[in-house]
């Protein structure tokens, strides 16, 4: 999404360089993916505390993390002119087949221009 900056009151705009996406098509398919391997750190590589904060902190940024209309807003509030956007890719991703990684990649790439 394209929006004019309407600049603040300083001489330098405001960016945000560090900031991550989620897209639902590309939650969608990760999804699916599940991780490979029995052995020690593949299944539960993440300790449980971790993953109940990042639960936690999902169902309260979901709006942001997907929708530019939350996300204009939280940035007007906070004075950012813009932000530099990566994707959140789900962890599973890393453990998809060839061609699920690619339709993954491409659906990441196509969303996201």
């Amino acid at each position: 999404m394209v929006r004019k900056i309407a600049r603040r009151s300083r001489s330098y705009p405001k960016i945000d360089v560090h900031t991550h996406v989620a897209l639902p098509e590309v939650l969608a398919l990760a999804s699916k993916v599940k991780i490979r391997g029995k052995e020690p750190g593949k299944q539960h590589w993440v300790p449980s505390s971790s993953r109940q904060e990042h639960g936690r902190q999902s169902s309260t940024a979901s709006a942001t993390l997907t929708k530019p209309k939350p996300r204009l807003k939280d940035m007007d509030r906070m004075g950012v002119d813009m932000q530099v956007i990566s994707m959140n890719l789900p962890t599973p991703s890393y453990w998809t087949d060839g061609a699920t990684g690619q339709q993954i990649a491409r659906q990441c790439n196509d969303s996201i221009a």
